[in-house]
């Protein structure tokens, strides 16, 4: 039996490569360093309005969805167990240490006819958690990146 996540993104290939969207987008992006015995968090929202395409890449179950707006641009690919390896415009820098694979995931709802959706939600988030002493993790203590994108068909 196919699960459903696998089943989603087969069904919604033939009519996403096809496609050109119309694509709303927020990211929200927070940090927290250790700056002597205190942690200081920075965090901040970005938000665009562009275009987005998909297209198939030389695996069959896997896209490749790219948007481009006046407030940034972005990437990722979009496999069978959802969202992965997504590029995307934040207000505040994160990334190091590197993402922990049980705080990364994403998922990726059809929104209509599955055959040919008129719109989908794409949503990715991933995050670091310090579990070291603030030398070991380059005085990170935290950091999270959250994208959520809404595209319309054209």
């Amino acid at each position: 039996m196919i699960p459903l996540f696998v089943a989603v993104a087969l069904a919604m290939a033939p009519a996403l490569v096809t496609g050109v969207w119309d694509f709303e987008w927020t990211s929200f992006a927070r940090t927290a360093h250790w700056q002597g015995d205190q942690v200081v968090t920075s965090d901040g929202e970005r938000t665009g309005r562009g275009v987005a395409r998909v297209v198939a890449t030389e695996t069959p179950t896997v896209l490749r969805l790219t948007f481009t707006s006046e407030s940034g641009a972005g990437s990722g690919l979009i496999g069978p167990e959802g969202p992965m390896a997504f590029e995307f415009p934040t207000a505040v820098q994160v990334g190091s240490p590197p993402s922990v694979p049980h705080l990364t995931g994403g998922s990726l709802e059809p929104q209509g006819d599955p055959k040919r959706p008129n719109g989908f939600v794409v949503s990715y988030v991933e995050g670091f958690i310090c579990r070291s002493t603030p030398a070991a993790c380059g005085g990170v203590s935290m950091w999270e990146r959250r994208f959520e994108g809404r595209a319309r068909r054209r």
